[in-house]
């Protein structure tokens, strides 16, 4: 009942910010992508949004990777907002993003605002968005927080993205992936914040070829 009453607060709160997708995204152009994010449902997290032709996701799309990372940290993320840092789409398109950190009263992480400037075109002409690197990965908290962040319109492609990237790390493929290797995978998804997403131990059950029940075990062993 506590946690409902929790959720239903911070839904109250994100509609204030409904009305600010429109206004900043129209403010920009359309060049900009404005999105708004419940943090408290992670898998289909996006609550409104603006241009999303930007990055192809519509309402009911997921959190991003680094969305995920963070609430997996929290609380220990008090930053109020990150700025100007490098994200890239589903189709390759190079992106200069900020998001604003949305808390209750309490201090508790309810959602993001994120808005997403395509790094060509009109905002090319923009020294603040030209001069960012795309190559560059921006720290949080001394390094606790890397900035690498990808967009994609459902939560399995989320969830993919994020075993593709950590399999390829290892310079492998997943048939060559060792026990030890897969059991770190999973440890790193579990700290990345994937297995927030409804579904994704299945997910990743399938693409590590690793039984649900042992994915299961390896978390209770994290926590």
């Amino acid at each position: 009942m506590e946690k409902n009453k929790k959720e239903k607060i911070g839904k109250n709160i994100l509609q204030y910010y409904v009305p600010m997708v429109r206004y900043i995204a129209d403010i920009i152009g359309p060049h900009c992508e404005v999105v708004l994010h419940d943090v408290q449902t992670p898998g289909t997290s996006i609550i409104a949004i603006r241009n999303g032709y930007v990055s192809g996701r519509t309402i009911g799309g997921p959190l991003t990777n680094l969305g995920l990372k963070l609430i997996e940290s929290s609380p220990s993320f008090q930053e109020e907002s990150l700025v100007n840092y490098a994200s890239k789409t589903s189709e390759g398109e190079n992106l200069v993003s900020s998001t604003y950190f949305i808390r209750d009263d309490a201090g508790k992480l309810v959602g993001m605002l994120c808005v997403n400037i395509l790094k060509s075109g009109v905002a090319a002409s923009l020294p603040q968005i030209n001069n960012v690197d795309i190559n560059r990965q921006e720290t949080l908290n001394s390094g606790v927080h890397d900035v690498n962040e990808w967009l994609r319109p459902s939560s399995d492609q989320v969830v993919s993205q994020a075993v593709q990237d950590l399999v390829e790390e290892r310079e492998a493929t997943v048939d060559r992936l060792t026990f030890q290797e897969k059991k770190e995978i999973i440890y790193l998804l579990k700290k990345n914040g994937i297995f927030k997403i409804k579904g994704a131990v299945n997910q990743v059950s399938e693409l590590l070829n690793v039984a649900g029940s042992t994915i299961y075990r390896y978390l209770s062993q994290t926590k």
